[in-house]
């Protein structure tokens, strides 16, 4: 997430997404450590609304949409 799109990337773009019906979105960050920080999404039916699933740190495993395992210290060069 660039500084100069931090409020659509919170704000705006989860409603575009959600009037849409994406079912699942992922925001990345950077930590204090300078490390990505996964930010994990899933749009509630009923609400209509996505709702915070949880924060990945060091590894990103998840099974939806599709199982992925990835260490994200890896994706960055220390």
């Amino acid at each position: 997430m660039s500084p100069g799109s931090r409020v659509a990337d919170r704000f705006s773009k989860p409603g575009i997404y959600a009037e849409q019906r994406i079912p699942s979105y992922r925001r990345i960050e950077r930590g204090d450590n300078d490390l990505p920080v996964v930010h994990e999404f899933r749009r509630d039916e009923l609400q209509g609304v996505y709702l915070p699933v949880t924060v990945h740190e060091g590894l990103l495993r998840t099974d939806l949409p599709f199982p992925v395992e990835i260490d994200l210290k890896q994706l960055v060069e220390l």
